[in-house]
């Protein structure tokens, strides 16, 4: 497509966000006043049309959102290549919002060659969680066909994203088994209270308090008769790594402490 400017346009887009674009105009310029033609290559008149309403306006309004969201590729590579920051994170966010599943690894490759850091987690994201879509789309079997480095690229995204959520996973687990342990040690110190006798079996009076099921545990502990068994009983090995526990942790002074096995 070509564009021609007349030098008052060249004063009002040299006041513009787009430093590459006065750069070329700037050149182009044969004299005061005369005119110049500037090519924009591989995209379509509607998105020239509309980068050059953004540049002017130097703004994107509520009401313009759609007009960004139909041209939003275009406009996110007309952006980057004149260095528009602000129509850059604009396009890119509307690419974002809408992309699918099908348009995926497309869009990746665009995010990378454009440097949109946002787009391209999206576009890992979207692949990772519907991955069979991804793998329908045209954008994939060409990928498949003419660019390993592209399809090396996605899957070793997936792989990582596999990673991390094991790695979460696990993180969540040692989470919730702390967590675990904490009530339980807390429940060990209301049990057996360093300044009172201790509760035993009695109900608990305290509103949220989870001793009850420690208490059980604990009358199991003491009248299993599979402890010294081959093998044991997996209950009561539970209680005994608990008293270890309090035991390594606790301190309290020597006869202060009445959990069984402390010190």
């Amino acid at each position: 497509m070509l564009l021609t400017f007349w030098f008052g346009i060249w004063r009002q887009l040299q006041a513009s966000a787009s430093p590459v674009l006065e750069r070329m105009i700037d050149r182009a310029r044969r004299g005061w006043g005369a005119d110049c033609t500037i090519r924009v290559l591989g995209v379509s008149f509607d998105a020239v049309r509309a980068f050059l309403h953004f540049l002017y306006s130097a703004k994107v309004a509520p009401e313009e959102e759609e007009l960004v969201g139909a041209h939003g590729a275009q406009l996110l590579a007309l952006a980057h290549a004149y260095r528009v920051g602000w129509l850059k994170r604009a396009a890119e966010a509307a690419v974002s919002a809408r992309l699918t599943p099908e348009r995926a690894v497309d869009m990746l490759k665009l995010a990378r060659l454009c440097d949109a850091r946002r787009l391209y987690l999206r576009c890992a994201r979207l692949a990772a969680k519907d991955f069979s879509a991804v793998e329908r789309s045209d954008g994939w079997r060409f990928a498949r066909r003419h660019d390993a480095a592209l399809q090396l690229e996605l899957l070793q995204l997936l792989e990582d994203a596999d990673q991390r959520k094991e790695r979460w996973a696990r993180e969540r687990a040692a989470q919730e088994a702390c967590r675990q342990l904490g009530e339980a040690m807390a429940s060990l110190d209301h049990i057996f209270p360093s300044d009172g006798p201790a509760r035993g079996d009695a109900p608990c009076d305290k509103a949220g308090c989870t001793c009850r099921g420690l208490q059980l545990l604990m009358r199991h502990f003491a009248t299993c008769a599979r402890k010294a068994a081959p093998g044991g009983c997996a209950r009561c090995k539970r209680m005994l790594q608990l008293f270890r526990l309090h035991a390594s942790v606790c301190d309290r002074p020597d006869k202060a402490c009445r959990v069984p096995l402390c010190r």
